[in-house]
């Protein structure tokens, strides 16, 4: 709700002539080396047999960045006074 409130993003109704793909999480759990549990992980993914050939293969998106990349992207950003 917050993020419709802050004006984040909105939600939207699909096109009429097109179908959302389905999705569902995949859980699991980090563990130390002796054996007790570090932390739980999870990631929602695309059930990609949902999609047509030739009419939604190019639709899927998906932001995935690493913290090095982004490091580097904001140093710079910085050097260069961007705005």
């Amino acid at each position: 709700n917050s993020l419709l409130q802050n004006g984040t993003w909105s939600l939207v109704p699909p096109p009429s002539h097109k179908h959302s793909n389905s999705c569902k999480w995949i859980l699991w759990r980090k563990y130390h080396v002796y054996g007790s549990i570090s932390r739980y992980k999870a990631c929602l993914v695309v059930c990609g047999f949902t999609q047509t050939l030739g009419l939604d293969y190019t639709e899927t998106f998906s932001p995935v960045i690493k913290l090095t990349y982004l490091c580097i992207l904001l140093a710079l950003a910085t050097i260069h006074d961007f705005r």
